[in-house]
């Protein structure tokens, strides 16, 4: 990695990076994770001059594993919950879908790359011809009123063209980038 990082960085003539999880160079010591940048400065001779910057983000790893960790723990958790779970995110201009779980993907009909093409590309097949529009309203309006609570039942619509009836709470939290929408579903049939 150390020395793709000096060639790419001689080749491309730009500053290059690589992270290396290092062995302790004393005994006692733990093992560290130190992430470099490299820029290729000169040739002096039969050598090339380069200038490194060496940074310990050893504690950051930590931290990156710890909430991987933490991820997949939730990710299972939502899975193993017997009620549907979505979650959005609300910008100035979309709404974008970034997790949903097994028994929502069950309510649905749908496999979760299925589903997920459904909703970037066409999400009115999810619901019933006369709900979608009601759902895009409640959900803006919630979203425009800073609302943190909102609730509602709909039609959707199965893969398989059956309708189910499905109650659903929202709960919204703001940031700087938009609204994080979590919503559970629960199948009223």
């Amino acid at each position: 990695n150390f020395r793709k990082m000096l060639d790419d960085a001689k080749i491309f003539g730009s500053e290059t990076t690589c992270v290396l999880h290092c062995d302790p160079l004393m005994e006692g010591q733990s093992r560290y994770w130190i992430r470099n940048r490299a820029r290729y400065l000169a040739t002096a001779g039969e050598s090339d001059i380069f200038y490194v910057a060496v940074e310990n983000i050893t504690e950051n790893m930590h931290l990156l594993h710890e909430n991987q960790k933490v991820s997949r723990e939730l990710t299972a958790i939502m899975d193993c919950v017997p009620c549907g779970i979505l979650t959005l995110t609300r910008d100035q201009f979309r709404r974008n879908l970034t997790f949903v779980n097994k028994a929502a993907l069950e309510i649905f009909g749908y496999s979760e790359e299925d589903f997920r093409d459904a909703y970037e590309n066409n999400r009115q097949v999810l619901f019933a011809a006369d709900e979608f529009e009601k759902v895009s309203e409640v959900l803006e309006k919630a979203v425009l009123q800073h609302r943190s609570y909102f609730q509602f039942r709909a039609k959707i619509m199965r893969k398989n063209g059956a309708l189910r009836l499905v109650f659903h709470q929202g709960v919204v939290n703001y940031d700087e980038n938009g609204a994080n929408i979590v919503l559970v579903l629960v199948d009223m049939n």
